[in-house]
């Protein structure tokens, strides 16, 4: 005749925190201002630039060999590197030049940093060149400390 279907009892879990509390997703885009000095602009914008360029010959390189996942990235990648030039060239050109960056995009910026202060050191060594940019080194190590307190703000919980 029939079927008798039984319901199981869920129990009610329900999210005991404050439901204003923005997610661990969420606090990566939340936009905080950074000051960054007028002197250290142009470094700071010809090394985002030169990566731009750099991930454009990847770009190319990646979609010949069908590399789909590697493409991907650096579109990504580049799409981040745009927004913080963006923001870098719309902001009031004011000492010292305050911009607002997410967490992603300031951790794509050091990235970049790092791997603009990591060629200029390959470099010197390889030439007797004297160009060794203080202020981008200064602007690194002063955002890094800014970086690392973010994220244990965002993996906190």
């Amino acid at each position: 005749m029939g079927k008798i279907i039984e319901f199981k009892n869920f129990k009610n879990n329900a999210y005991k925190g404050d439901i204003n509390d923005p997610s661990e997703d969420e606090k990566l885009y939340i936009r905080k201002e950074i000051n960054i000095k007028l002197d250290e602009i142009d470094y700071l914008l010809n090394c985002v630039y030169k990566q731009m360029l750099i991930n454009n010959k990847l770009i190319i390189d990646a979609e010949n060999n069908c590399n789909f996942s590697k493409l991907t990235y650096l579109k990504d990648f580049n799409d981040k590197l745009e927004d913080i030039m963006y923001f870098l060239t719309n902001s009031s050109y004011q000492d010292p030049i305050i911009i607002k960056i997410n967490f992603i995009e300031l951790k794509y910026l050091l990235g970049t940093l790092q791997l603009e202060l990591e060629l200029l050191d390959n470099s010197k060594k390889l030439s007797s060149s004297s160009y060794s940019p203080v202020s981008l080194e200064n602007l690194y190590n002063r955002l890094l400390p800014i970086y690392k307190t973010w994220e244990k703000e965002i993996t906190k919980e």
